[in-house]
């Protein structure tokens, strides 16, 4: 291929170069992408499992159907389906950029919700006169 585009400096950039950063920055982020999936998958403990009991803990007893509770969010996040499959729908999820439940926004509401409360354009902010 030898079609040529101006760059930025004057000079000439071939457009095989291009298409070669281009698939070159694609692999690096499947690469990421992967390593983000399957690194927190490598250690055998349960994660659902675990916080559970940090948070009955925290109550100060131990919930009788934990086993139940782990089962319905297991189901809940996708993590009752085959590694293959979570695979697939995790980098689906991530080309049309949804990512679903984050760890920070299940206990805190948006920052939306919050100029909800305030009435009027800015909120609970006032500007001095």
């Amino acid at each position: 291929m030898t079609t040529t585009v101006s760059g930025r400096h004057g000079g000439i950039v071939r457009a095989d170069y291009i298409i070669k950063r281009f698939g070159i920055f694609l692999l690096i982020v499947w690469l990421a992408g992967s390593v983000n999936f399957f690194l927190p998958r490598i250690n055998s403990q349960d994660p659902i499992r675990e916080k559970l009991i940090q948070q009955s803990l925290i109550g100060g007893y131990i919930q009788s159907g934990m086993q139940e509770m782990v089962d319905i969010y297991q189901v809940k996040f996708g993590l009752a389906q085959p590694l293959w499959k979570q695979y697939l729908y995790y980098f689906n999820d991530i080309l049309h950029l949804d990512f679903n439940y984050l760890s920070r926004t299940i206990r805190r509401p948006s920052p939306s919700s919050s100029s909800k409360r305030c009435p009027g354009p800015s909120g609970c902010s006032r500007s001095p006169r």
